[in-house]
């Protein structure tokens, strides 16, 4: 069954499993927020896209995404697709 967490006062869906990602969530917060904030000065600079290939269940897209940037997550597994279209729709 989907799971379902606020982060930056909006909703961000995912499935329940043994990782550090979910764990994260779970605390209420992002994992890999940090590699976005290094990167984001660079991304500002040439208002260029993120492209996220195996994005899991898209917790690294999901600030720049709340901050109106160009984001493309790609993930393979169906459940994972499944989380990002019901965060990101």
């Amino acid at each position: 069954m989907i799971q379902k967490t606020t982060i930056f006062e909006q909703d961000f869906y995912y499935y329940e499993a043994d990782d550090p990602v979910i764990s994260y969530l779970k605390n209420g917060s992002l994992f890999g927020l940090h590699n976005y904030v290094l990167a984001k000065n660079f991304i500002e600079k040439k208002n260029g896209w993120i492209i996220d290939c195996g994005a899991h269940i898209g917790t690294f897209g999901f600030a720049p995404v709340l901050e109106n940037r160009n984001v493309l997550l790609i993930a393979a597994s169906d459940k994972n697709c499944d989380c990002i279209n019901e965060t990101y729709v």
